[in-house]
């Protein structure tokens, strides 16, 4: 798509659905509306570009199937997190490569008017399902299958450690890898409920049996790790019944992490989950898929 986006043609785009759906216009009765700073032609452009309208035989436009999907959205914030989505399909803009690296990346390069949609869209702050989903979405459309079958993974981990430590603490952590995936951690909490001292976890993840997984740690979250002073491993092993936890500390994971000699470097390690020992987290699925 040749055009940019910005908030005027954002919210235009949205307007002319609804306008063209009550009624066909051709082209002469389009250029007669008013879309405020942005020109018609411009927005048409973009909604024919999103592939939201079409010209039919009679040579009125119409509103397309995706175009309909937007418009059967019940809240303005869900209609610009769809169009955002549907623009950055079409999309091959370098910034966008940073998506991969987590959501503060993403708006820290975007464009003033992309980061005021973000904005717009609740996408910037919110933690709810529908924005984690909308960040993952983005990074999966730039990563490969594999990668994308690992981030999933990794994200049920990541909530179930969040959902664990707010129940554990009586306080909601920060949820670090949502932001970027370069901290060395997953999620900033507190030592206990009478201790604020930060405490930093890697989760792990696998839907595979406790006895079959192997967990992959790379050598900046083992340096991460060891210069923290409160850090832990949450490794969990999930099926649809239950989910199984070994919380490990530094300590416990030091004796399998390899040591550079004879002038070689390790980068990453794979550690099997039967070294350590896990216990069942009662009720905690059933709260994570609520959530």
């Amino acid at each position: 798509m040749a055009i940019f986006l910005t908030p005027s043609a954002a919210y235009g785009c949205i307007n002319l659905l609804s306008i063209v759906e009550q009624q066909e216009l051709d082209s002469q009765q389009l250029v007669s509306l008013n879309f405020g700073p942005v020109s018609t032609r411009t927005i048409v452009d973009h909604a024919a570009s999103l592939d939201w309208v079409s010209v039919n035989a009679k040579g009125c436009f119409v509103v397309t199937e995706r175009g309909k999907v937007c418009l059967n959205l019940s809240h303005t914030k869900s209609q610009l997190r769809f169009l955002l989505k549907e623009y950055f399909l079409k999309r091959s803009d370098p910034w966008l490569q940073l998506a991969k690296r987590g959501r503060l990346h993403a708006l820290l390069q975007s464009p003033p008017e992309i980061l005021q949609l973000f904005h717009e869209a609740g996408l910037a702050d919110d933690l709810d399902r529908e924005t984690i989903d909308f960040w993952d979405g983005l990074a999966a459309m730039l990563r490969s299958e594999e990668d994308k079958k690992n981030l999933e993974t990794g994200r049920i981990g990541e909530k179930l450690s969040v959902l664990f430590e707010s129940k554990r603490t009586g306080f909601e952590p920060k949820w670090m890898a949502l932001e970027s995936n370069q901290y060395g951690y997953d999620v900033l909490t507190r030592v206990s409920s009478a201790n604020e001292m930060p405490l930093k976890i890697e989760t792990k993840c696998s839907l595979a049996s406790v006895s079959s997984a192997k967990f992959h740690l790379t050598k900046f979250e083992w340096q991460t790790a060891e210069r923290s002073n409160n850090y832990n491993f949450h490794i969990w092993s999930v099926s649809e019944q239950a989910a199984m936890l070994a919380i490990l500390t530094v300590a416990e994971v030091a004796p399998h992490i390899p040591i550079n000699q004879n002038g070689g470097f390790w980068e990453t390690v794979e550690i099997p989950f039967g070294l350590f020992d896990f216990n069942p987290i009662p009720n905690i699925i059933s709260t994570f898929t609520d959530a």
